[in-house]
C-alpha cells in the first residue's frame, strides 16, 4: 500500500511481542555477535503482515528496505542481505 505502512509494520515488530515472537519463529534464528538474529523471506514478511492486517507487496517491501538504505534511515531491525540473488531479511533483536 505505502511506504509507510512497510515502516508501520518494522516498527510494530519492535514494539509488539506477539509480532516480533511470529516474525522469529517464521524465520531461520541465530546468535550473531551476542545478539539474536533472524532472516526472513520477504515473502514471509508478507504472509505475517497480511495476517495481521498491513498491506503492502514485495515490490514495496523492497523498495522501503532500499530507500531506508540509501538514505541511511535502516536500523539494525530492518537490514536487508542478499543471499544467491535472493532478498533476505535480516532483523535483529
Amino acid at each position: 500500500m505505502s511506504h509507510k505502512t512497510v515502516a508501520d509494520f518494522f516498527q510494530d515488530i519492535k514494539t509488539d511481542s506477539e509480532l516480533k515472537e511470529l516474525v522469529k519463529n517464521a524465520g531461520s534464528t541465530s546468535a550473531n555477535d551476542s545478539q539474536p538474529t533472524t532472516r526472513i523471506a520477504p515473502e514471509d514478511i508478507l504472509r505475517i503482515a497480511c495476517d495481521k492486517g498491513y498491506e503492502f507487496n514485495v515490490e514495496e517491501l523492497q523498495a522501503y528496505v532500499q530507500k531506508s538504505r540509501q538514505n541511511g534511515e535502516l536500523s539494525m531491525e530492518e537490514l536487508e542481505s542478499v543471499a544467491g540473488g535472493r532478498m533476505i531479511i535480516i532483523i535483529i533483536f
